[in-house]
């Protein structure tokens, strides 16, 4: 099930003129279950840089960061949850996380989430690691497809 609550006009609005993003991933779990399956943060990392990368989004390191004016950033996590039988509940959200600044006090500079997507999964074990991919593939694209509605001169030009 997709829940999209910043994915509209608005937060699209906030994605025009970024430059490119970098790329946080964290997954929370007990156990360590989903890692022993093979879904790490590493693997994960290069799977939504690839898609970005392929989609015309500049992507930098976390030490570059603030070469992109905003120091714009992309939060993927996972939050996973093992219920009694062999099944997981589980959380995958893609947020873009940006400097703004405040309408009382435009001087106090501060991260704010300015679009997101997420869903919530429930499954077993077994198909658990696809299940959360293919979830976070889904987010990554919708993402793609508000980044590329506010900035279609990226769509053709790749990786500056």
């Amino acid at each position: 099930m997709a829940i999209t609550p910043g994915d509209d006009e608005d937060s699209r609005s906030s994605l025009r003129d970024l430059a490119g993003v970098t790329v946080i991933i964290r997954i929370y779990e007990q156990e360590s279950y989903l890692k022993s399956l093979g879904l790490d943060e590493p693997s994960l990392r290069d799977d939504v840089e690839l898609k970005l990368r392929s989609a015309g989004v500049k992507v930098v390191s976390k030490e570059d960061i603030h070469t992109l004016r905003g120091t714009p950033y992309l939060y993927v996590n996972i939050l996973a949850h093992p219920v009694p039988g062999g099944y997981f509940l589980y959380t995958s959200c893609v947020e873009l996380g940006q400097e703004v600044l405040l309408v009382a006090d435009p001087s106090i500079v501060m991260f704010a989430t300015t679009w997101s997507g997420c869903s919530l999964g429930f499954g077993i074990d077994k198909t658990i690691v696809k299940q959360c991919s293919q979830t976070i593939k889904g987010l990554v694209d919708l993402f793609v497809k508000a980044y590329l509605s506010v900035n279609p001169a990226r769509r053709s030009s790749g990786n500056d």
